[in-house]
């Protein structure tokens, strides 16, 4: 599984992280791990990061089925969602526009801004970017064995092989 998620509670930010093979299983691990996790708190910021997603397989209908899953999350929120997806590549780009082409027409509290790099990031979701950076570097560090969901450093979900 090529995902990472790791939560930053003093920022008050979520951070899920796509790498390497990216696949419709993946995606569906993260909605499920997401609210699972120790540190979700409903209505949290959200970094998605693309930056290491070197090829990606989805199935739309599933990618729209786990969209309403999503939706129905984000409607119990207690306040707008800022969600920023960093999209450097064509490949990211192409992940992006099928999940946003599965938002129309819902009605969420879910803003969503998509940046090529992230100092753009850092700027909207107002966390220095030195500090983001650091974060950024951080998460791509490799979990030593990692292997199927376990832990990470604040506690997330690592569903990475490598």
């Amino acid at each position: 599984m090529a995902w990472d998620i790791r939560i930053y509670p003093e920022l008050d930010l979520a951070w899920v992280r796509y790498h390497g093979d990216v696949t419709d299983a993946d995606y569906r691990a993260v909605v499920a791990a997401y609210p699972e996790h120790p540190d979700f708190r409903l209505g949290q910021r959200m970094l998605v990061d693309l930056r290491d997603m070197r090829s990606l397989k989805f199935r739309h209908l599933l990618v729209i089925a786990l969209q309403a899953r999503i939706a129905d999350y984000a409607m119990r929120s207690p306040n707008e969602i800022l969600q920023v997806i960093v999209a450097p590549s064509s490949l990211a780009m192409k992940a992006t526009s099928t999940v946003l082409r599965s938002w129309r027409g819902l009605a969420t509290p879910v803003v969503r801004r998509v940046v090529g790099e992230l100092d753009e990031a850092a700027t909207i979701l107002g966390i220095d970017e030195a500090k983001l950076h650091r974060i950024g570097r951080e998460v791509r560090l490799p979990a030593p064995g990692a292997r199927g969901p376990q832990p990470g450093p604040s506690g997330g979900a690592k569903g990475s092989e490598g």
